[in-house]
């Protein structure tokens, strides 16, 4: 059972810097749940992103399923990284952990953007070489 207060809020370092009611965990997962769902739904429709290079015939099919494995693996990390952050919420309200950790924040940050900076090098590549 939960505390009447857990954590809402965290500051660069993982420590919690705001409490609130214990039924502020159903808005993150009613937001994961979001989440999943418009993700899921915008991975469906790849030729109505924008893109940064030109879409050819050539390009397209190769160019649409990068993109939609990138929203997918988005969609995915998103999922799971709700899922840890209610987890450590939990734990950090029962006592059995201080802070999310002071690497959470700067490790959310790095995985984030090697993914991104992935797809990008993979998707310009198939972009100037025409590549299906």
């Amino acid at each position: 059972m939960l505390p009447e207060s857990i954590p809402t809020h965290f500051d660069f370092a993982g420590r919690v810097d705001a409490w609130g009611d214990k039924t502020d965990i159903l808005l993150l997962f009613g937001l994961s749940i979001l989440f999943y769902a418009g993700l899921t739904w915008l991975s469906r429709y790849p030729q109505k992103f924008n893109y940064p290079w030109k879409i050819s015939e050539n390009n397209a099919e190769r160019q649409y399923h990068l993109a939609s494995n990138f929203v997918k693996v988005i969609e995915l990390r998103s999922v799971w990284l709700f899922a840890i952050i209610s987890l450590q919420m939990i734990g950090i309200a029962l006592g059995q952990i201080s802070s999310l950790g002071y690497l959470f924040v700067p490790l959310v940050i790095a995985i984030t953007s090697a993914t991104v900076i992935g797809y990008l090098i993979l998707a310009s590549r198939s972009a100037s070489n025409g590549t299906r």
